[in-house]
């Protein structure tokens, strides 16, 4: 029997029971689920999930883990298998992308130059899943930049009002743990520095390469991204039917 859980969420739970009834799983709404087993589904990392990953992860079996999708937030979710974003880089036609973008806009704009330095944090929740610490990794990053470039820095919190277009504009660079504030970057022609964890990290160059914060990566083919990533999201139709199995490298317990 394969388990899905929650973890109380209290407006993701219609679409983790969605992906639940496409593989015939044992649906669990509530917050801090005991485990029953086996390989498992689980919403975010909060109210017991890293807990409960652990525990999936200790019994040599697999996560998959859900949270937000990558473009249109409450209409698509995302399904990564033994991790928190889908980091390959796939060769995908861009139809899927192309009918997001219909819906929500998202031009990919030509590559600009800027004055300062943007950080862009993930949640707190991020990096105590990892056994990090926001402070301690945000002290560090900050350190390393000094160390090769005299350009203003800006930080953005997680839960920062209002969008992020006006901190991108006449920005050098963003840097990021692993926040989707890297895609917006990229869309509007801000080069990317990352961690490896992040879906962004194949347009970009990771954290330890901050000694080149002079001369970030500016690859000519982002939109490869971006159609990748469109096949690794669903809507709660799709995920309810079942078409995320074939993307998200489903295998049937067992």
């Amino acid at each position: 029997m394969i388990h899905a859980y929650a973890c109380g969420s209290p407006i993701r739970k219609p679409y983790v029971e969605a992906a639940a009834t496409s593989v015939n799983a044992k649906f669990h709404p509530e917050a801090n689920p005991g485990y029953r087993g086996g390989d498992a589904i689980v919403w975010g990392k909060i109210r017991g999930a890293p807990e409960l990953n652990a525990r999936v992860w200790g019994a040599n079996c697999n996560v998959y883990e859900m949270d937000n999708g990558y473009r249109g937030r409450n209409r698509y979710f995302r399904i990564t298998k033994n991790l928190d974003q889908y980091v390959a880089l796939d060769d995908r036609p861009p139809d899927r992308w192309e009918a997001i973008t219909k819906k929500f806009g998202g031009e990919i704009r030509p590559w600009t130059t800027g004055h300062h330095i943007l950080i862009a944090l993930s949640t707190e929740w991020a990096f105590k899943f990892h056994g990090q610490s926001l402070q301690k990794w945000l002290s560090g990053v900050v350190q390393e930049i000094r160390r090769h470039t005299k350009r203003p820095i800006l930080v953005r919190p997680k839960d920062a009002k209002g969008g992020i277009e006006d901190q991108l504009l006449n920005c050098h660079a963003l840097i990021t743990y692993m926040s989707m504030a890297g895609l917006d970057a990229l869309q509007m022609g801000v080069p990317v520095f990352c961690d490896k964890k992040c879906a962004v990290s194949p347009m970009a160059l990771p954290i330890e390469e901050l000694s080149s914060i002079e001369s970030p990566k500016y690859p000519d083919d982002r939109e490869r991204l971006f159609w990748s990533l469109a096949y690794q999201q669903w809507t709660k139709d799709e995920l309810k039917n079942g078409i995320w199995k074939e993307y998200a490298g489903w295998s049937e317990y067992g």
